[in-house]
């Protein structure tokens, strides 16, 4: 019996190792199992963050597109309004009177001369040809030029030509002008 007893006693043994073990083995299984699910939703959590960050940002993107594209839009509806507003406006010059016109060529005779002393040749378009003849006397009548109205002075060595056109000076009006125009009309 002796040996029976021994026997009972490393049973005993090995079944309480046995269940030990069991239950370590689980012990360390829903612990692994935890760890598993608590970076998992870590993960999740951080994923979830980098993609609403990430939608945000496209979305933003999108948006300062969209207004860029509205105020590119913006911008090109008025520079066509102001072109349209210059051109009316040199549309209207043609239908000065010839006192009127004859007053405007004085003025920019005037200042021509101021930026060119020298000036020894005039050009103008036809209408203006015998307008600047009168007005300028000292002035020889180079030629005739394609423009609604105005005058070019060129130096006697032909090098230098200032142009008072009212295409040139509507042009330049418009550039310096620009901004505040824009602003004013719109």
């Amino acid at each position: 019996m002796g040996l029976e007893k021994v026997i009972q006693e490393i049973k005993e043994q090995t079944e309480n190792e046995c269940k030990n073990i069991l239950k370590q083995a689980s012990e360390t299984r829903q612990h692994i199992i935890q760890e598993a699910n608590a970076q998992a939703e870590q993960f999740k959590q951080q994923a979830s963050k980098e993609s609403d960050l990430l939608a945000e940002e496209i979305k933003n993107k999108e948006l300062s597109q969209h207004r860029l594209e509205q105020n590119k839009k913006i911008m090109e509806t008025k520079s066509k309004a102001v072109q349209e507003i210059f051109q009316t406006a040199l549309e209207k010059t043609k239908t000065l009177s010839e006192n009127q016109r004859k007053q405007l060529l004085k003025k920019l005779l005037e200042k021509g001369l101021k930026e060119l002393e020298n000036a020894k040749y005039v050009y103008t378009n036809k209408q203006d040809t015998k307008l600047v003849q009168e007005l300028a006397k000292q002035l020889k009548h180079a030629g005739e030029i394609q423009c609604t109205s105005g005058i070019v002075l060129e130096n006697a060595d032909k090098t230098i030509k200032v142009n008072y056109t009212f295409e040139v000076l509507f042009e330049k009006t418009k550039e310096e002008n620009l901004h505040e125009i824009s602003n004013d009309a719109f």
